[in-house]
């Protein structure tokens, strides 16, 4: 009887993007990458003032009129300024990134500011959600660290 366990066979290119995806995630998930870019950049921007109006109206027209709030899937959420933006704007917002690490400091910032947003560790070249889970899928500065845009793009969009 084998001992063999049963694993997917990847192409050398695959195995490449898959090292390569750890080492993001290894980099994200250090405490002073994720300090450093949280609390220097991404919060200054996204503090209440001309910034983040700015950023709210180019969005909030873009965003389908459903008569409702939307339920918006925010991918590589990161600090979670997207998310935040949408759940200020009423919207129903789950925030998905694959560092730990940045996933705890943007929990930690929207109940700072109150913002009832979801946050699920995942990746977002294959979210874990069925599909038609969401209204509208977001990504800032995602999109050009994907490895496998294909990919991801099928998931998002079946």
């Amino acid at each position: 009887m084998s001992n063999h366990v049963n694993t997917p066979a990847y192409t050398e290119d695959e195995a490449l993007l898959c090292r390569v995806k750890a080492q993001a995630r290894e980099s994200w998930n250090r405490e002073t990458r994720v300090t450093n870019y949280v609390y220097r950049s991404a919060l200054r921007e996204f503090a209440p003032g001309p910034c983040r109006d700015a950023w709210r109206e180019l969005l909030e027209p873009l965003l389908p009129p459903l008569g409702r709030p939307l339920r918006v899937l925010d991918l590589g959420t990161g600090p979670g300024v997207f998310a935040h933006l949408y759940a200020d704007m009423g919207h129903e917002v789950t925030g998905l990134d694959f560092s730990e690490r940045m996933l705890r400091s943007t929990k930690s910032f929207a109940t700072e500011r109150c913002f009832s947003c979801r946050f699920v560790l995942g990746d977002a070249e294959s979210p874990p959600f069925p599909p038609e889970s969401f209204d509208v899928v977001s990504g800032r500065r995602l999109l050009f660290n994907l490895k496998r845009t294909d990919r991801a793009l099928d998931a998002w969009w079946p």
